[in-house]
């Protein structure tokens, strides 16, 4: 961990992300805990999660330090080409997914949906969720799936028996 921390580039580093992803899942991890156990499930309920937040981090840092180019690159070394390129390609555009999520969301609360999180702290505004962000984004994402098969199959992908690939770098 520290040896990624120490080759991260500073501006790509998800500092802040990271510290709100970790937050909440800190807080509904021990707040879960605290319904089923009492008091006594704070420790176990902050062990779980600070072992899911050092499962995790490595493979942000990893994946914020490393050029998607070598990264695909690594994976086709080690997995058959295709099952590479669709790693590779969901870990590119998982942040446009995530920013498209966000813009969805944003939109939706404008439009008055009751998903702000002080909302959804009441479980009859769940629905809202699912029908105003989820069913949405997951459009989106099917959208996005259907571009890039489209540009991989223009590109002849899959026709190949083997790898083809540019021979630069």
């Amino acid at each position: 961990l520290l040896l990624g921390l120490a080759f991260c580039p500073r501006g790509r580093f998800p500092w802040r992300e990271g510290g709100k992803l970790a937050g909440w899942q800190t807080a509904v991890i021990v707040g879960l805990y605290l319904i089923r156990f009492g008091t006594e499930g704070v420790w176990p309920g902050l062990r779980t999660s600070a072992q899911l937040f050092l499962a995790f981090w490595p493979g942000m840092v990893f994946v914020q330090s490393v050029p998607a180019a070598e990264i695909a690159r690594t994976l086709g070394r080690v997995l058959p080409y295709k099952t590479a390129f669709v790693l590779s390609t969901s870990m590119r555009f998982m942040p446009l997914v995530i920013r498209e999520i966000r813009s969805i969301h944003e939109a939706q609360v404008l439009r008055g949906a009751r998903i702000l999180p002080r909302d959804l702290l009441r479980p009859w505004n769940w629905p809202d969720l699912v029908h105003c962000v989820l069913v949405p984004a997951i459009i989106q994402s099917l959208a996005l799936a259907a571009e890039i098969a489209l540009a991989a199959r223009a590109r002849d992908f899959g026709c190949a028996e083997g790898r083809t690939y540019w021979p630069g770098k």
